[in-house]
């Protein structure tokens, strides 16, 4: 593990390393951005806080591409701690590619389950009385 004493950008040393410069100007991050959706591609928005980034992203892209958004935007972090600490670099194409499967499974996790499963569940929330030789103690 290193610690470094330059306020620069670890990955592209040349600009000083803030939140906006790791996630979306650092041209290592832009290159990821390239890899992304169209609507996340990386657009002319200049030296801005990463919060008026999220802002300006929030008024024009769904629920879907924000969440692609964040997750990506988390990989890079990663990315950045991995080349930091452990001299690895994940390729952009990869690092997007891992981003929608992450997606893809948090969206699968939230689906509500089918009326079939929906009435089994009903079913099985049914109280019953237990056996008569159980002694319930609450």
């Amino acid at each position: 593990m290193k610690i470094s004493k330059s306020p620069k950008c670890p990955i592209c040393k040349k600009e000083e390393e803030n939140v906006a410069h790791i996630l979306w100007n650092c041209p290592s991050a832009m290159d990821v951005w390239s890899h992304a959706s169209s609507s996340l591609q990386k657009c002319s928005i200049g030296s801005v806080k990463f919060s008026e980034l999220v802002k300006a992203l929030m008024s024009k892209c769904d629920q879907d591409t924000m969440a692609l958004f964040a997750i990506i935007a988390r990989n890079i972090w990663y990315r950045r701690n991995q080349f930091v600490f452990e001299n690895s670099f994940i390729h952009p194409n990869a690092l997007v590619k891992t981003a929608r499967k992450t997606l893809e499974e948090f969206k699968a996790s939230q689906e509500k389950p089918t009326t079939q499963n929906r009435r089994t569940a009903e079913i099985n929330k049914i109280w019953q009385s237990p056996p008569s030789w159980v002694t319930k103690i609450n």
